[in-house]
C-alpha cells in the first residue's frame, strides 16, 4: 500500500508544478499587458525596456521568461518596438503621412483619368443613341407611309 501514497504524491507534485508553471506564465502575460498598456506595477515608468525588466514587472526571474519561449518572443516584440525613439517616431509618422498623401494623390489622378474616358465614351454613345434614334424615326415614318398606302389600296380594291 505504501506504492499507492508514494505514487499519489508524485502526481501532486506534477500537478501543483503544473499550476506554478500556469501561474508564471499568467504573471508573464500580466506584466507584458502592462507594460503594453503603460501602466507598470513593478517598474518606473519610463525605463528603458529590457527582458529583465519585462521579468521583473511580471515578479519572474529572467529564466522563467526565456522559458515561456512563446513569452519571450511578445517581450523581443514589444521592446523592439518600443525602442525607437520619439524623434524617430514622429519621422516615422510624417513620412507614413506623406506615403498616404502621395498615394492619394495618385488616386485622384487615376480616377480623373478614368472619370476622362468615361465622359468620352459616355459622348461617342451618345451620338450613336442620336444616329439611332434619327434611324429608328426614319424607319417609323417609312412604316406609316407603307401602312397608309397599304390602308388606301384595301379601299380601293373593296
Amino acid at each position: 500500500m505504501p506504492k499507492k501514497v508514494h505514487r499519489a504524491s508524485k502526481q501532486a507534485l506534477r500537478d501543483n508544478a503544473e499550476k506554478r508553471e500556469q501561474q508564471k506564465h499568467n504573471d508573464l502575460v500580466a506584466g507584458l499587458n502592462r507594460l503594453k498598456n503603460n501602466e507598470p506595477i513593478n517598474i518606473k515608468k519610463g525605463t528603458k525596456m529590457t527582458l529583465q525588466l519585462v521579468a521583473d514587472e511580471a515578479d519572474v526571474s529572467r529564466s522563467t521568461l526565456y522559458n515561456h519561449e512563446d513569452m519571450l518572443e511578445q517581450a523581443k516584440n514589444y521592446i523592439k518596438n518600443k525602442s525607437i525613439s520619439p524623434a524617430q517616431a514622429r519621422r516615422m509618422i510624417k513620412e507614413n503621412a506623406i506615403k498616404k498623401e502621395e498615394n492619394t494623390k495618385k488616386i485622384i489622378q487615376q480616377l480623373n483619368e478614368d472619370k476622362s474616358k468615361l465622359a468620352q465614351e459616355n459622348y461617342k454613345l451618345s451620338l450613336e443613341k442620336d444616329e439611332l434614334n434619327s434611324l429608328l424615326e426614319s424607319r417609323n415614318k417609312e412604316i406609316a407611309e407603307l401602312k397608309r398606302r397599304l390602308g388606301s389600296k384595301k379601299l380601293s380594291v373593296i
